[in-house]
């Protein structure tokens, strides 16, 4: 890793290498696989690098190095395309959930799966196994949450805390009484085949408007010791295994059905 200042905050400058120790420090290790959200504007301003492109992939990178040649990267690239009415182009159908995702789309190297709501990009020796023929259930049975579930790989957020999409895989899994299955009607359009095929997506119900309890899953995480969290400039960084969360999640579930949303009108 280069020397240069990648961003700074508080008058303090931070390197990749930071990003890196930073990785390490939350438990990222060589042959991981990690789940990663991003919010990179989190840490602080832009310093030597100046380019967003180059800021963006110089974190991609940190987690590339962190992981090694043995090591899998999946990033979602979420469009929720057949919820809006559009079509699902696997090849150019653009990420709608941040910028580093959208980078990592169409980084050589990284495969995308063909989920028309959930669409996820990888890299690593296990891309195959965890993307290729995954199931019409979004949240469900052989999704890609149940199949990284399954190696209990670790959600990796980087720059802003809590509320990873994985905890509405434990939501349908615990058949919460906010959210119900409905069945959409996807048009894909992958290089020149088209096709339509129906998913199934654990939607939350609007009628009652469920919006994820955010501080009070933060304060139970917090709690376990099997979450690591550091800071780093502005910005957080946390880890924690699939399987852990699922259970801390279900717990919660368990004892009150609604502990994981607020009801706003």
């Amino acid at each position: 890793m280069n020397k240069k200042a990648l961003f700074q905050y508080d008058g303090n400058f931070f390197s990749s290498s930071d990003v890196t120790s930073a990785l390490r420090s939350v438990g990222i290790t060589h042959g991981d696989t990690v789940f990663i959200h991003a919010d990179l504007g989190k840490f602080g301003r832009l310093a030597d690098i100046k380019n967003r492109i180059d800021f963006n992939m110089e974190f991609l990178n940190a987690c590339l190095d962190a992981i090694g040649d043995k090591g899998t990267i999946v990033i979602p690239t979420f469009t929720y395309s057949v919820c809006e009415g559009e079509i699902f182009d696997y090849y150019e159908t653009p990420s709608k959930v941040g910028y580093f995702s959208e980078l990592a789309r169409t980084t050589h190297g990284f495969t995308r799966s063909d989920d028309p709501i959930f669409s996820v990009t990888s890299i690593g020796p296990k891309t195959t196994t965890l993307i290729n023929n995954l199931s019409n259930q979004c949240l469900g049975k052989d999704s890609i949450f149940d199949r990284m579930y399954k190696i209990n790989a670790k959600i990796l957020n980087l720059g802003f805390y809590f509320f990873p999409t994985f905890i509405h895989f434990v939501e349908a899994q615990c058949k919460v009484p906010y959210r119900y299955d409905k069945t959409f009607i996807a048009k894909i359009k992958k290089g020149n085949e088209q096709y339509e095929k129906s998913y199934v997506y654990n939607v939350r119900d609007l009628k009652i408007n469920p919006h994820p309890n955010v501080p009070v899953l933060e304060k139970r995480v917090l709690e376990e010791e099997t979450v690591k969290k550091t800071k780093l400039g502005g910005g957080i960084i946390t880890s924690v295994r699939m399987k852990d969360l699922f259970r801390i999640a279900s717990e919660m579930i368990r004892v009150n059905p609604t502990s994981l949303v607020v009801f706003n009108s």
